[in-house]
């Protein structure tokens, strides 16, 4: 990835816009990574990779930026990876159809005592 320092930017902008358009530039400040540009085009085709339907619609909508989504899909497939090795590990429980009538007496019966 080319990186320019700040100064170089704002001297030969178009130039380094044009090259931002056919692959990121880092735009350094004080010698340090500072902001990169990455074409339109490449930056909504990431957005289309990396983000699953429902927060895609989130972020196009304004509902949340890009970063909130990726944080918020990751977290997702991480409690999905720690699941199934939960699972793996034998910390499940089994599920039957009087579940959760059980738990709604065992809740009622402490509320009403």
């Amino acid at each position: 990835m080319e990186k320019v320092a700040s100064g170089e930017f704002k001297k030969d902008f178009g130039k380094v816009l044009q090259e931002a358009y056919r692959k990121p530039v880092t735009i350094t400040r004080h010698g340090r990574d500072f902001v990169t540009l990455v074409s339109s085009q490449d930056f909504f085709a990431i957005q289309n990779e990396i983000l699953g339907e429902y927060y895609l619609e989130k972020v196009q909508s304004g509902a949340m930026s890009f970063l909130e989504a990726v944080r918020a899909e990751k977290k997702i497939i991480n409690d999905i990876i720690q699941a199934r090795q939960d699972y793996d590990d034998g910390k499940y429980f089994e599920y039957h159809a009087g579940y959760s009538a059980d738990i709604k007496q065992k809740f009622l019966s402490k509320a009403i005592h």
